[in-house]
């Protein structure tokens, strides 16, 4: 063998790269896998082929421990709120990791990296023009005695105390009654015209009974006739003042009925003297009174006050 062909020297043949040759003419489209599996003399339907790519359904496995579920608590962590687990329920063999708090990836072992689950502050509630409150000394602070109105900037600000000033109704010192009305359909209910209409005032604190409020009544005393008696003789008179009804009184030697030209007016009236010793019989009954008889003045006036608590009523005017 000569040098040139020696294996040591192959290289020496080998001559450099040509230029790229020309593209070579595209190729037929292959068959769809589909259609190899007809010409392997299959027969069925696309679907039936991949039907026949599902293999057949595998055996049960192993049941797997049950899972544990997080007992959760809400920590403050100033203004925010967070979750902790505190501990696991329901699962078996060995919980997870207690006193973990939950942050946006996971659990986190501290209480700065928990995600705050407080959402931000909601716009207020908005209470209707013209809502009466009660409001205790907590809150009665915020409002101006002079001028009867809430302090600006405070929660109270829209309200007014009911004193009857800034549009309120005068509700110091009043009860306050549900108004009395009916509506479509009820019945069996009389309206009581006291309580007809919102606005209506009426009642005091202290009351004082004229003589006709008191009931019809009589005062009896210990069911014994009584004799007076005048040791000596004299001329002398009998003056009566006639505050009390009196029935069927009168002198022993003097006809029934003698009292009966004495007025009701309660004017004294003088019988004319008589002289001589004599004796005068009573009857131990004064008559009726009440309805408006037998009482020359009105009682004094007392308290009807029921056991209260002091309150004050504010309304919203803004």
């Amino acid at each position: 063998m000569s040098d040139c062909c020696d294996n040591n020297n192959i290289t020496q043949i080998i001559g450099k790269e040509g230029p790229q040759g020309t593209q070579g003419v595209k190729g037929d489209q292959g068959d769809s896998t589909y259609q190899v599996w007809i010409d392997e003399g299959n027969v069925g339907t696309e679907q039936d082929f991949l039907d026949t790519l599902v293999g057949p359904t595998g055996t049960a496995g192993t049941d797997g421990e049950d899972g544990w579920s997080p007992i959760l608590a809400i920590e403050s962590d100033g203004e925010r709120r967070v979750q902790k687990v505190t501990g696991w329920t329901g699962g078996t063999g060995t919980p997870p990791a207690s006193d973990v708090y939950i942050g946006i990836t996971g659990f986190v072992p501290d209480i700065a990296s928990a995600t705050d689950i407080r959402g931000a502050v909601g716009a207020s509630g908005s209470v209707p023009l013209g809502t009466i409150v009660l409001v205790d000394t907590t809150a009665f602070v915020f409002f101006i005695t002079d001028t009867g109105l809430g302090i600006a900037s405070s929660a109270w600000e829209d309200y007014a105390i009911c004193d009857g000033r800034n549009g309120t109704e005068d509700l110091r010192a009043h009860n306050v009654y549900q108004i009395d009305y009916t509506y479509s359909g009820e019945t069996g209910h009389a309206v009581n015209t006291r309580f007809d209409a919102i606005g209506k005032t009426e009642g005091e604190l202290e009351v004082q009974l004229a003589p006709a409020n008191i009931p019809e009544h009589q005062h009896e005393g210990d069911g014994h006739d009584s004799t007076l008696s005048i040791e000596s003789g004299g001329e002398h008179g009998h003056t009566w003042t006639n505050d009390v009804p009196m029935k069927d009184v009168g002198g022993k030697d003097a006809p029934l009925g003698f009292l009966n030209d004495l007025s009701e007016d309660g004017i004294s009236t003088n019988i004319d003297p008589t002289s001589g010793g004599h004796t005068h019989s009573t009857t131990d009954f004064a008559g009726l009174t009440g309805k408006g008889s037998g009482l020359s003045s009105n009682p004094t006036t007392f308290d009807i006050l029921n056991p209260m608590v002091v309150l004050a009523y504010v309304k919203k005017i803004i």
